[in-house]
């Protein structure tokens, strides 16, 4: 009998292209709570400016994820070589492996 991963691999794949897109510019929160990986992404929005006064804006909720800890894992694995394609082309550089700095 297939496991229910043999299933959703298997089964095929329905594009609707009527599903609206939100864009993102800043992870605002990052919740695991026991069973779910909840993601709040936010979008800043800048006010008209007036010079010489610096520009101010409110960030804003633009989506709400939550997933699942395997879609979770999947997510990190494929984020990994998305950010090592990155560094390869040099438009990021990679995070140190070092800890950070302990306060004094």
């Amino acid at each position: 009998m297939a496991n229910t991963e043999e299933i959703k691999q298997n089964a095929p794949y329905v594009d609707l292209p009527n599903v609206s897109e939100s864009f993102a510019d800043s992870l605002v929160h990052m919740i695991f709570d026991g069973s779910n990986l909840r993601l709040d992404l936010g979008v800043m929005r800048w006010e008209p400016g007036k010079s010489p006064a610096p520009p101010t804006g409110m960030r804003y909720t633009a989506a709400r994820l939550v997933m699942t800890p395997a879609l979770a894992i999947e997510m990190y694995n494929q984020l990994g070589k998305v950010v090592e394609m990155l560094v390869e082309r040099g438009m990021a550089q990679k995070a140190s492996s070092a800890p950070p700095p302990t306060r004094q």
